[in-house]
């Protein structure tokens, strides 16, 4: 078990704290793999990794994150292979603080004066305040910035953890409509959702994310299914590894 940071964008962490979603779906960009469990791992990326995952016949996990991978595919480092090793750096137990932007609203605003430039820190997906005592260690960044990415934001102020309870290597096009709910689809019913079924909704949000067509590529995707916690990660207690 670890922890980790997961960036989110506003559209999640709206799901996540409407307690809609429970699901997450990552494109594999680059794979830890070796060639027995024993071996050096080194990382694949670029060319090689996109050559092997159009050659993939399938991923089958072995333990923890290290799954079988069964594809013909050309590496510099080992040369031709068919059967690798992918440790894909996600298990069932680990613990993913979330990241997400932080805005800031102007002094003039709240008709208070700034302290040390600093005037108010929320969080950009739903403007809520972040409230800690760090708050104002902030201030050099927003200066030039006027806010803070989700990559750059700080432990501390994460308000969302997920406990990872399964993992799924699969196409982007196996999810299925319960899956597609899962990921946060806000209406619930097909009523809602205007003659759209929820594939179809997830379809639209994968393509304004990742570009046009990118739903059409199929790519593979790392599923986690997860329980959210709305409660910063340091708040809760960390559960011991088994004897």
């Amino acid at each position: 078990m670890s922890d980790r940071p997961i960036n989110m964008r506003a559209v999640d962490v709206r799901a996540l704290l409407a307690a809609t979603k429970t699901q997450h779906r990552i494109p594999i960009t680059s794979v830890r793999t070796a060639e027995h469990p024993e071996s050096h791992p080194y990382t694949m990326r670029g060319a090689d990794l996109g050559k092997a995952l159009d050659q993939a016949a399938d991923f089958r996990r072995l333990d923890g994150d290290i799954w079988h991978w069964t594809a013909s595919a050309f590496s510099y480092q080992v040369g031709p292979r068919t059967n690798w090793l992918a440790h894909i750096g996600f298990a069932a137990g680990d613990r993913l603080w979330v990241r997400e932007r932080l805005g800031r609203r102007p002094a003039s605003f709240l008709g208070i004066e700034a302290t040390n430039g600093v005037e108010s820190a929320c969080y950009s997906a739903d403007d809520e305040d972040v409230v800690n005592e760090h708050e104002f260690n902030l201030a050099p960044w927003w200066k030039y910035r006027g806010g803070l990415s989700a990559s750059c934001m700080p432990r501390w102020a994460s308000r969302l953890t997920l406990i990872i309870e399964g993992v799924k290597v699969d196409r982007l096009q196996d999810i299925s409509e319960e899956d597609a709910l899962a990921e946060g689809c806000p209406a619930q019913t097909y009523e809602e959702l205007s003659g759209m079924d929820p594939r179809g909704w997830y379809h639209d949000l994968w393509d304004s994310i990742n570009g046009p067509d990118a739903w059409d590529a199929n790519p593979w995707v790392i599923a986690l299914t997860f329980a959210p916690h709305c409660t910063n990660i340091d708040a809760m207690e960390k559960p011991h590894a088994a004897a």
